[in-house]
């Protein structure tokens, strides 16, 4: 039972790492496709995401 507890508590920050890397990109992309605005308060907004 504490086996499966530590590979999941190994797993699953990775996943949710990779989940909100994927997300922050996303996020990133769509806000410079909808506001068509690549200024600097917008890749400082997509690097606080991608931290996060």
């Amino acid at each position: 039972m504490s086996k499966s507890l530590e590979i999941v508590s190994i797993v699953v920050p990775i996943v949710s790492a990779m989940i909100a890397v994927a997300l922050g990109a996303g996020k990133v992309r769509f806000l410079r496709e909808s506001t068509g605005d690549k200024s600097l308060l917008t890749a400082i907004l997509g690097g606080s995401w991608l931290v996060k």
